[in-house]
């Protein structure tokens, strides 16, 4: 199937480095109707706003070599922008190099609030940025994270996996989150309804959308940044 036009309206530019996050943020997009491409740097960032035009750019602060005000300074004076509202995504929202005018989204952040405020920075039609947005922002309150690992009896792997969910969960607020394991020799309705196949599985069922991951959590990066994405409160170290 071919590519789709840089010049299709309502195309956002996602610039941001972790695969797990820009798929996080490409899916909820992509569901949304929105056509989305993703770029890792900034300077592959600007390649792109030269090549054809978006209606939005979605940058994370933090990206490798630049900052993202970085970036949208440098399309601003290459005239790439041309039109685009631009979002920044920082946990650091008072960064002395953040415009006072420039929309921010505030990490940890979740679905509920960041959807509606991408329709709201469109629907005020393109020009950078646009302190209206950041102004009205609603407060980001976290969610309720809804995990559940999927395990077969006698699988090293699955033990596994639960070690390293135990050892991650111990740093987060166990309110935020909610941690089930299932089996799934013995709970095949559950595992049906999950579209669960292979263990161990966790899944991320909320806040939505959902998102699984495979494996023995080796990498548990992965999961934390999943949890920072799902706003879960990390607990206050000494």
């Amino acid at each position: 199937m071919a590519a789709p036009s840089l010049d299709t309206p309502h195309r956002v530019l996602v610039v941001e480095d972790s695969p797990e996050l820009s798929t996080l943020i490409r899916f909820a997009l992509e569901h949304e109707g929105y056509r989305v491409d993703v770029s890792r740097t900034a300077e592959e960032a600007l390649r792109r706003l030269e090549c054809g035009r978006y209606a939005l750019v979605l940058t994370d602060y933090m990206l490798p070599g630049h900052t993202g005000t970085w970036l949208l300074r440098e399309a601003h004076r290459r005239r790439a922008v041309n039109g685009a509202a631009t979002l920044l995504v920082t946990a650091q929202p008072d960064a002395p190099d953040i415009a006072p005018d420039q929309d921010v989204i505030a990490k940890p952040f979740n679905f509920d609030q960041f959807l509606p405020q991408i329709r709201a920075v469109l629907a005020q039609g393109h020009g950078g940025t646009g302190g209206a947005a950041r102004a009205e922002r609603p407060a980001m309150t976290a969610p309720r994270v809804e995990l559940v690992l999927y395990v077969s009896p006698a699988s090293l792997a699955c033990a596994r996996a639960h070690r390293v969910m135990e050892t991650i969960l111990r740093g987060y607020d166990p309110a935020s989150i909610d941690f089930q394991v299932r089996d799934l020799i013995t709970e095949t309705d559950a595992a049906f309804r999950d579209r669960i196949l292979y263990t161990p599985t966790l899944l991320k069922r909320s806040p939505p959308p959902n998102v699984w991951v495979l494996g023995d959590l080796s990498r548990p990066w992965i999961v934390t940044d999943l949890l920072q994405m799902c706003g879960a409160r990390p607990l206050a170290t000494a």
